[in-house]
């Protein structure tokens, strides 16, 4: 479906780097350590030598979804009685939710890495730490804040967090696997951030919906809810201020923030955070939970070799047998999708984000900055795509409940063939727009009264997810996709997303008027965004700004999609 969870290429180049290079972890000094008493469990963080913070990880921020709670929303842990458990964790062990991977993306990081599918198939299914008892998170927190917290206990020296929910299609990915925040955490300075990155459940464990009241739809939804409200209550004992939260969120990650900006249609208590940082908001639209279900009850019966005919089959499966059984659903995905992501469910998600956004039916308490990608569809297309009619047929199989008369407008008037390059030039351009969020960033500016910080990013190839290099930037300047990172534009996007935070203005960022680059504006009426491109920044009128955004916001409302 043209509606897909974009995974981005350079995320699953990230799993499969560190598959092979093993995980990326700070250096830590085991002498000079802190511990945090959370009620439930002491947690003991270790210092980075260099970086100036702690790192507390795998701290449990739930009751861990296993046994009854498979299937099931969980809740935020129960101090114990007596003495606490002490966990202390170098970072060194890796904890993340179980993963499944689409064939489509196994091959293209074979064809990427000159591998072969099944090398690539091998080391992507074989990652280390896959549990269901994975709703863990890390806290990365300032020294100087921990101290000041533990001999203080003022508020008033609390400082701002940031909270990083990762992509991956809804079926992989990590608190880790993206990156290490040392660099964002360094251009923070002496203002301090804390830094926190969440795990939530992926695949059927997280987006299983059966209809028939045995599962609960956007489990993955209520998981990052969880971990949210877990910041508003324990943050502060490691010097968090829990009035200054900010999401930050990329593909998978940044369409869940938008789910919970939008969350009961603006009804009912206001998002646990501050501020939202939304990177390519994508997800499958169109996505039919049936499918995944069908799939998963499919894969099941092969796996154990007997019927298999509800949810409550899959609830009795062993660990070893689901895991499986989550591969089998999602690797069956076609070209650009997944199988699992959120859906519209009627309470939380009572319409699709972007029809709520376009009634003003969302939270106003979250102020917003956005960001979209030039040519974010690319890897979402099937390369196969050549010919006119292989366009329609592709348009076709991204949208199936779309006409034939739909169908010719979008590739005859809406996008016309002669606008674009290649055919698969114009069906790239309509992945970019309505499935990886590139016109949802518009949406959410104008819902917000223009009143919103909109970047675009444009450094050749700029595909879906190439922007995470940048965000996560941490001195490696190795080529991405082709093209080395910029060290001078990587602090400058670092330095705009920590203003943000701390000041709710990514303007005011000490390297957003440094060299090569020129202050971050408000969108405003005239639709501005702050360019990133190899000859530096500049201030662009929005390349949302056009006539095909309107139509799928429109398409989206009246189920024309």
């Amino acid at each position: 479906m043209l509606g897909s969870v974009a995974v981005s290429a350079t995320l699953a180049t990230s799993l499969l780097c560190r598959v092979l290079a093993g995980p990326i972890r700070p250096r830590v000094d085991t002498v000079n350590t802190a511990f945090v008493d959370l009620g439930y469990e002491i947690h003991e963080g270790y210092a980075n030598d260099t970086g100036g913070y702690y790192l507390f990880s795998n701290v449990a921020y739930a009751v861990q979804p296993v046994g009854d709670l498979r299937f099931k929303q969980t809740r935020l842990p129960t101090d114990t009685r007596g003495s606490p458990p002490l966990r202390n964790s170098t970072g060194s062990e890796t904890v993340q939710c179980v993963q499944a991977f689409p064939q489509w993306v196994v091959d293209t990081r074979a064809q990427h890495y000159g591998v072969s599918p099944q090398v690539a198939e091998s080391m992507l299914r074989s990652q280390a730490g896959q549990t269901e008892s994975c709703l863990v998170l890390d806290v990365y927190a300032p020294a100087f804040a921990v101290h000041k917290n533990k001999n203080n206990k003022n508020e008033q020296d609390a400082v701002p967090v940031v909270v990083w929910i990762h992509g991956g299609g809804f079926t992989y990915g990590s608190k880790t696997s993206t990156g290490n925040p040392a660099g964002l955490i360094s251009r923070a300075g002496q203002d301090g951030i804390v830094f926190v990155a969440i795990n939530y459940r992926l695949g059927l464990y997280g987006w299983l919906g059966s209809g028939d009241g045995t599962t609960v739809p956007n489990l993955g939804l209520y998981d990052q809810l969880l971990a949210l409200d877990w910041v508003q209550k324990y943050i502060g004992h490691f010097g968090g201020d829990p009035a200054q939260v900010t999401v930050l969120g990329e593909s998978a990650g940044a369409s869940s923030l938008l789910h919970h900006i939008t969350a009961r249609g603006g009804e009912g208590p206001a998002p646990p955070f501050q501020r939202a940082v939304l990177q390519s908001p994508a997800f499958q639209f169109n996505l039919d939970p049936a499918v995944g279900y069908r799939e998963a009850l499919a894969a099941a019966a092969n796996v154990t070799g007997r019927p298999v005919g509800s949810a409550a089959d899959l609830l009795r499966l062993s660990g070893a047998d689901l895991a499986q059984v989550n591969q089998k659903a999602v690797v069956t995905a076609r070209y650009g999708e997944f199988n699992f992501g959120p859906v519209v469910d009627g309470t939380y998600v009572p319409r699709l984000p972007q029809v709520l956004l376009g009634r003003g039916q969302f939270h106003r308490t979250v102020a917003l900055m956005t960001g979209h990608n030039t040519a974010e569809g690319v890897p979402f297309v099937p390369p196969t795509v050549a010919t006119p009619a292989d366009a329609a047929a592709a348009v076709h199989a991204s949208l199936p409940e779309a006409s034939d008369a739909t169908v010719a407008f979008l590739v005859g008037t809406l996008y016309p063939a002669a606008a674009y390059a290649t055919p698969l030039d114009q069906v790239a351009q309509m992945e970019t727009d309505a499935a990886l969020g590139a016109c949802t960033t518009r949406f959410a500016a104008l819902a917000s009264a223009n009143a919103t910080y909109n970047y675009l990013f444009a450094v050749p190839p700029a595909w879906h997810g190439e922007d995470t290099a940048y965000t996560f930037f941490n001195g490696d300047t190795s080529p991405v996709d082709g093209v080395a990172v910029a060290a001078g534009l990587a602090h400058a996007l670092q330095d705009a997303i920590v203003a943000f935070a701390v000041a709710a203005d990514p303007g005011k960022g000490p390297a957003a008027g440094g060299p090569g680059t020129v202050g971050f504006p408000l969108y405003g009426p005239e639709a501005q965004v702050w360019r990133l491109g190899s000859e530096g920044a500049a201030v662009v009128r929005d390349d949302m700004d056009n006539p095909r955004c309107p139509w799928w916001q429109q398409a989206m409302a009246d189920g024309l999609v």
